[in-house]
């Protein structure tokens, strides 16, 4: 996910003056409060795969309560399991660049998207990140690649000696992609795509039996000072992993803008203490006299650095959660969060509630985590389609769900918006996962050019299109600030 991120003290300057979404109509705009589990979800060792297609067939009688039943489901089908391996790791595991990695899980990337920071806990090691697609999602990807690779290679020789040809390069590219109906092209239904954090089992002690547990292949990479130059080494080595938190991402019937869904375990960070006057205190308030696993108990908010980027220092900083449950509040004034965010909240707390209860009667990790939340858009609605860079502003009325969510161990320094670009000042998946390729383009200084297609709602896709870029290479490491040797 891709953040812009500033200095912490440039919080109290964002103005959120945002209107609260309407309550229900004969749109899909229901809500549920008190949201239970269906108890044959925990009839056996395993759970079984949500329908992507009957729940959201008919946009009318859609409720919100689906969408959250469709993820804390899915996830349940991915990680429990009558063995000891969960299924998610049976999925396509993939790079950055859509190239697949690994039968077993592979870890080298410690660069959060976006922000690039690093997070790194109480021993200094850095936090690692895997990428997985089910076979469907990399199988269609596969097949459509070729496709827009051809369009851009017909007019890889176009002239490009001044800015002017630039804009008209990537224009053309854009019309040959319209022609051919690409840039409309949808992910299929079913398609899944997951993102995972990971910490060194041995950095928990005794409480990593209370997360899931893997064996994985860690790459590491060590500079080599010589007398000219600077080379970079990489190691391999298997070690015991466990897990900190999952996206889960989905396509489903009437929603091509995908559900964007995750979880974490619990007690990672505190919450901000968020009071009764405005402004709020963003420089010494404190989230909690307790520790946590990425907090030191007693820290004040401007103690917990959360802008870090490529320069962050190469070890353990603070964290806490911005928005609880991905609940939008704001800094300045009391008008959020609107009744529709409230309901959304009980919402997941009740299904919390009531998946952890069922969990606590059988054996495995799962009910050390907890459903954050999910986003996505109403159906049907006038915001989605080619070119749509700006979907998760608060103020796109379609918006539903946890519109200020994120992951504490993967949006770790981006959960606020410090840019000006969004109207809310809170972010979420949808602050970078629009219909926009800024990758591929020739010409963006000064004009914000990209190329407009639906499938650029995954990076994957449109990383896939550029050079792919190694993150270790004999010269070079784009995890350099890491210094992973150090672990």
């Amino acid at each position: 996910m891709l953040y812009a991120c500033g200095s912490l003290s440039f919080i109290l300057f964002i103005l959120l003056r945002i209107t609260g979404c309407k309550s229900g109509n004969s749109t899909g705009l229901t809500t549920n409060p008190g949201v239970v589990a269906p108890t044959f979800w925990f009839s056996g060792a395993t759970t079984p795969a949500p329908s992507d297609v009957t729940p959201f067939n008919n946009p009318a009688a859609t409720s919100d309560s689906s969408f959250h039943l469709w993820a804390w489901q899915k996830f349940l089908s991915i990680t429990r399991s009558s063995g000891t391996k969960a299924p998610f790791e049976n999925y396509v595991q993939v790079d950055n660049f859509f190239n697949p990695v690994s039968d077993t899980i592979f870890l080298s990337d410690s660069s959060q998207a976006g922000t690039h920071g690093v997070l790194y806990d109480k021993q200094n090691h850095a936090i690692l990140y895997t990428i997985h697609v089910n076979q469907q999602m990399h199988d269609f990807s596969q097949q459509y690649l070729p496709q827009f690779r051809s369009v851009m290679a017909a007019y890889a020789s176009w002239p490009h000696a001044n800015k002017q040809d630039s804009l008209s390069h990537d224009l053309a590219v854009q019309h040959a992609l319209d022609s051919l109906h690409l840039d409309t092209l949808n992910y299929p239904v079913g398609c899944v795509e997951l993102k995972t954090s990971w910490i060194y089992a041995s950095d928990l002690g005794a409480d990593s039996v209370n997360y899931y547990l893997t064996s994985a292949i860690v790459e590491t990479s060590a500079p080599l000072y010589t007398k000219n130059k600077v080379l970079y080494l990489t190691h391999r080595s298997v070690k015991r992993m466990a897990m900190l938190g999952m996206h889960v991402i989905g396509r489903v019937s009437n929603h091509p803008e995908l559900i964007w869904s995750t979880f974490e375990h619990e007690g990672l960070a505190p919450q901000y203490p968020w009071g009764t006057q405005w402004p709020q205190d963003t420089i010494n308030a404190v989230p909690s006299p307790n520790n946590y696993l990425f907090y030191k108990g007693g820290s004040t908010v401007a103690q917990c650095p959360m802008n870090n980027g490529p320069t962050s220092p190469a070890g353990f900083t603070g964290l806490y959660n911005m928005f609880e449950l991905g609940i939008a509040k704001s800094f300045i004034s009391n008008t959020l969060p609107s009744h529709r965010d409230s309901t959304d909240q009980a919402n997941v707390i009740s299904l919390n509630a009531s998946v952890k209860a069922h969990l606590q009667q059988v054996s495995g990790p799962w009910k050390n985590y907890f459903y954050k939340g999910a986003l996505w858009l109403n159906y049907p609605n006038s915001v989605y389609g080619p070119g749509r860079g700006y979907l998760g502003s608060l103020t796109n009325e379609p918006l539903r769900g946890a519109r200020a969510l994120s992951d504490i161990t993967m949006e770790s320094f981006g959960q606020v918006d410090f840019s000006g670009n969004f109207a809310s000042g809170s972010m979420n998946c949808f602050g970078c996962h629009g219909t926009v390729d800024y990758v591929n383009v020739w010409y963006t200084q000064g004009t914000g050019d990209s190329l407009k297609y639906n499938l650029a709602l995954s990076h994957l896709f449109k990383n896939a299109l550029g050079k792919p870029q190694p993150d270790v290479t004999a010269t070079g490491c784009r995890n350099c600030n890491v210094e992973l040797h150090k672990r």
